[in-house]
């Protein structure tokens, strides 16, 4: 499994991450398929060296969520949709240095179409 987050790659040196995160399928949801996923990143043992030349160890976490939907009408296939979002944080910190807080909203239509 990577590191990577919706909204924030987590691979600083000697940085050490931890992720869980659940899967939900509605069933009995007619022809159509939703699914929800969570994620949680957490990394710590992030080491730098800040503006004021002191070592630091600092750490930073991202809640990522997602919504998958495939309709099931009749005439309608291959069209799916997805909503995904990531929040990112990270000490006040390393919030400075990397100049960022980084959330990401991510929203996609997809429409497989046959082409001959």
């Amino acid at each position: 499994m990577d590191t990577r987050g919706f909204a924030q790659d987590m691979h600083y040196g000697g940085e050490t991450v931890w992720m869980t995160g659940v899967s939900y399928k509605l069933i009995g949801f007619k022809n159509h398929n939703l699914r929800l996923n969570y994620a949680l990143r957490y990394g710590s043992n992030i080491r730098i060296i800040d503006r004021f030349n002191n070592k630091q160890k600092l750490s930073e976490y991202e809640h990522d969520f997602a919504l998958f939907f495939t309709p099931g009408f009749k005439g309608i296939k291959g069209l799916n949709f997805a909503l995904e979002y990531g929040l990112y944080r990270g000490n006040k910190e390393l919030m400075q240095e990397i100049h960022l807080k980084r959330d990401k909203l991510k929203v996609w239509l997809d429409y497989d179409l046959l082409v001959f």
